[in-house]
C-alpha cells in the first residue's frame, strides 16, 4: 500500500470523514501566516501529546515522533506549520473499524491533506522516504492495522524563503553540522554549509528538509542523480525534501551563494519491513500507550 493511499488523501484509510462525523463549530481567531487559523488548544503536541512527542523546538523548527499504535486513536489535533515527514517504515493495513471513527474537525477544509507532495526513497530503495506538507487542520486519525504508524516530522515555524537577505545574516556564524538531537533510530540535524569550507560528509541514508528553494537547488544540483525528491506543496513553494543514500555528496558554499541551511534526518537504523516484528521492543512507548483507554 502506497504512502498516499494511507495518509494523504482526504477520502482514504487514515483521514476518512465518517459517515458519522460533522462540522464542529469552532471560535477561530487570526490566521497565522500560514492560514491556519484554529485555537492552540489544537496543537498537535497539546491535544495530542503522547502520540506527537517533541525532541526538539526552538524559534525556527519543531521536531516530533510520531507513534500510533495499532488499536489506537488520538484526540483531535492539527499542525499550524508546513512541514517535512521522514519516513522509513511501510504503513499498516487498513483495519475495517476505520470509518465514521477516524474524521475531520471539517471535512470541507483545503488543509486535509491534499495538497502534500511525496518525495520517493532513493534509488535502490524503499525507505526512507519523505512528504512536504503544508499546514493540516484538525482531524483525528486512527489505527485499526495491524502494526504501528510511525515517522518523524519537521514543522517549520517560519521560512527562510520570506527573507533570503536576514537568513543569510542569521546563519553567517553557524556551525557546519550541529546535531540536535539523537536517539536510537536517528540523528536530526542542522546544516548551514559555510563559504570556503568543504562541506561534511554522511555515512547514513538521510531524509533532507529545506525552507528555501535556493538551499534546495543548491543541494538537489549535487546530491547525485540517485536521490529522490518532493515538489512543494500545492499552492507553495517550500517546504521541499531530497531522500539520499549513504555517502551522498553536499554543496561548497561560496560567496555568491551565502551559507546554504537546511536540515537532515540521518537514519542510524531504517525500520522498513521490521516494524511489524518488532515495534514493541523497538518502541516500548507505543506497548504503554496501547494499555490505556481506547478513545471511540
Amino acid at each position: 500500500m502506497s504512502i498516499r493511499k494511507y495518509v494523504m488523501l482526504g477520502a482514504s484509510v487514515v483521514l476518512l470523514a465518517g459517515a458519522g462525523a460533522a462540522a464542529q463549530t469552532v471560535q477561530k481567531g487570526k490566521p497565522n501566516h500560514w492560514g491556519y487559523d484554529f485555537p492552540r488548544s489544537y496543537d498537535a503536541e497539546v491535544a495530542a501529546p503522547d502520540v506527537h512527542e517533541v525532541h526538539y523546538k526552538d524559534a525556527h523548527v519543531m521536531l516530533m515522533e510520531v507513534s500510533n499504535p495499532p488499536g489506537y486513536v488520538m484526540q483531535m489535533h492539527g499542525h499550524p506549520y508546513p512541514s517535512v515527514f521522514a519516513r522509513d517504515s511501510f504503513n499498516p493495513p487498513a483495519g475495517a473499524d476505520l470509518t465514521g471513527v477516524a474524521r475531520f474537525l471539517e471535512p470541507g477544509s483545503a488543509r486535509n491533506g491534499q495538497n502534500w507532495a511525496e518525495g520517493p526513497a532513493a534509488k535502490g530503495g524503499q525507505f526512507p522516504a519523505c512528504t512536504s506538507a503544508d499546514p493540516q487542520a484538525p482531524h483525528m486519525p486512527a489505527n485499526g492495522g495491524a502494526w504501528p504508524l510511525h515517522f518523524y516530522r519537521v514543522e517549520f515555524v517560519y521560512a527562510d524563503q520570506e527573507d533570503m537577505a536576514a537568513a543569510k545574516a542569521r546563519y553567517a556564524n553557524n556551525p557546519q553540522r550541529k546535531e540536535l538531537f539523537e536517539n536510537g533510530a536517528i540523528k536530526f540535524v542542522e546544516y548551514t554549509l559555510q563559504p570556503g569550507q568543504a562541506p561534511p560528509k554522511e555515512t547514513m541514508p538521510a531524509v533532507l528538509a529545506f525552507d528555501s528553494t535556493a538551499a534546495f537547488d543548491a543541494v538537489k544540483a549535487v546530491i547525485g542523480p540517485d536521490a529522490g525528491s518532493s515538489t512543494a506543496p500545492k499552492g507553495m513553494v517550500i517546504p521541499r525534501c531530497i531522500t539520499a543514500n549513504p555517502n551522498f555528496a553536499l554543496p561548497r558554499a561560496t560567496a555568491a551563494t551565502g551559507p546554504i541551511h537546511f536540515y537532515g534526518f540521518l537514519f542510524k537504523r531504517v525500520d522498513g519491513t521490521g516494524l511489524e516484528a518488532n515495534w514493541r521492543a523497538w518502541y516500548p512507548n507505543m506497548v504503554e500507550m496501547q494499555k490505556g483507554p481506547l478513545r471511540p
